[in-house]
This record gives C-alpha cells, sequence and structure tokens, in this order.
C-alpha cells in the first residue's frame, strides 16, 4: 500500500518537473529571439519607439543601421496571439510619427521572423533611456530581462 502512494507522488513530482522544464524552454526560446532582435537598435534613440495595443506595450520599432551598404532599415518586434514576430521594412522618418505607435504593421513591411504560437504566453516592454526591459510570462513561469542599447546616442 505505501509503495502505491510513493509512486503517486513520484508520478505527480515528475510531471510538475516536466511542466516546468517545458515552461523553462519556451522562455529561453522567447528570451533568445528578443535579446537578438533588441540589441540591434541604434544608434539614435528618437528611432527606438515603444508600440502600444489598448495601452499595453506590446512591442518596440526601431532603426537599424546597416554600416556596410550605408542601408537603414525599420524593424518592430511586437507580441500578438502567444507568438512573437519581427517585420523589417526600409527606413522612414514617417515609421516614427510623434504621436503614438499603435499600428503592428506598416505599409511596405514584410515579415521577416515568427515563433510558434504558445498559448498562455504573455510578453511586456518597459522602454528605459538606455535599456529595454521585458517580462514574459508563461504558464506559471516569469521572467524579467533587459537589453541595454550600447550603440544609443
Amino acid at each position: 500500500m505505501r509503495s502505491c502512494f510513493y509512486t503517486l507522488y513520484q508520478s505527480e513530482k515528475t510531471e510538475k518537473v516536466r511542466i516546468k522544464t517545458e515552461e523553462l524552454g519556451v522562455i529561453s526560446r522567447i528570451d533568445l529571439v528578443l535579446q537578438k532582435e533588441l540589441m540591434k537598435a541604434g544608434p539614435e534613440s528618437t528611432y527606438v519607439r515603444p508600440v502600444k495595443q489598448s495601452g499595453n506595450v506590446v512591442g518596440i520599432r526601431y532603426k537599424v543601421d546597416i554600416p556596410l551598404n550605408h542601408h537603414d532599415v525599420t524593424k518592430q518586434v511586437y507580441f500578438k496571439n502567444g507568438a512573437v514576430f519581427v517585420w523589417e521594412k526600409d527606413f522612414s522618418v514617417s515609421d516614427f510619427p510623434e504621436s503614438e505607435i499603435n499600428t503592428l504593421e506598416l505599409n511596405g513591411s514584410r515579415i521577416a521572423f515568427s515563433t510558434q504560437q504558445y498559448p498562455g504566453l504573455e510578453i511586456s516592454f518597459n522602454l528605459g533611456s538606455n535599456e529595454i526591459d521585458y517580462q514574459i510570462l508563461y504558464g506559471r513561469t516569469n521572467h524579467y530581462a533587459s537589453v541595454n542599447l550600447l550603440a544609443i546616442k
């Protein structure tokens, strides 16, 4: 009788560890995408702006200088329906209006990358003076991180 309860306890414990491992794996993949993309922002701070939907910051729009061919692109990383999307387009000053940015996609942009959808995934962003902070919540696991904008003038 005792071994039956012990086996049940071990299987519950194993299931909790499996779920936590899955959550950490998803968070790790999303964190890697955000770090890789957001560290490209700059060098002008006027071209790093939050993107809002329903009052929440769901993305960051930023200019990327490509020095070898003297070409600039506008990129945006954003969260929608449990997935992270990155689009890009040729840079234009009009991509960064004086008013609040609340459009997830612009004319002429193309999706450069997207993750798979993870039901229950939530991401929020906060733009500081020289860093972008973000929070990833998946299942019961919460992860806070930031990207220092080293190239910002």
